[in-house]
């Protein structure tokens, strides 16, 4: 399970080869998002069409009579948005690289020391692959992971998790490291 500590200015962080091989692949799952966006030069026309890209680049203006405030307010934010995204998620892919994460196995454990800058960027990383998730699952205030009926005939082999449960585990292990990391910024 991941977890995270401040020790001597730095940030400490204890993977298992399994996150840390999901998290190595966050980059190749969420640039394209960033690079589809920058092409579309900004949200898409009508809310509600892409939900996933409203809830990285939220709009500024939800009336519908306020477009033009809206394109030039995205023209001025949304590039640098996008560029901030993207470095937050090349810098975790890189301290992960460096630190051999593609070598380790998944039952294996890896340690990672990470700068104050590079502990935030993750951060940023995180938060943008649980938004991801997040919208994909569905999560409001009220939702809770699915509890899979064991008496149902048509749930399947429960030990083999199917693909909600499987984002769900993804969401959670995310929103504890990045629990664990905001944890260790603020001491």
């Amino acid at each position: 399970m991941a977890r995270a500590r401040a020790r001597r200015g730095d940030v400490i962080v204890d993977l298992t080869g399994a996150e840390a091989q999901l998290l190595a692949g966050l980059s190749d799952q969420l640039v394209p998002l960033f690079e589809a966006s920058s092409r579309g030069d900004g949200p898409p026309a009508r809310p509600g069409s892409d939900r996933v890209r409203e809830r990285l680049f939220p709009r500024a203006y939800l009336d519908p009579t306020e477009e033009q405030a809206e394109e030039q307010w995205q023209s001025l934010v949304h590039p640098e948005l996008v560029a901030e995204k993207s470095t937050a998620l090349a810098t975790m892919a890189a301290n992960l690289s460096e630190s051999g994460a593609d070598g380790v196995a998944a039952h294996e454990s890896l340690r990672l020391k990470l700068s104050v800058a590079d502990a935030e960027a993750w951060i940023m990383a995180l938060n943008d692959a649980r938004v991801v998730a997040g919208v994909t699952l569905e999560i409001s205030e009220s939702a809770d992971p699915p509890d899979p009926d064991a008496g149902d005939p048509d749930a399947g082999d429960p030990d083999v998790p199917d693909a909600a449960e499987a984002l769900w585990a993804i969401y959670d292990m995310l929103t504890q490291l990045q629990t664990a990391l905001v944890d260790a910024l603020s001491r």
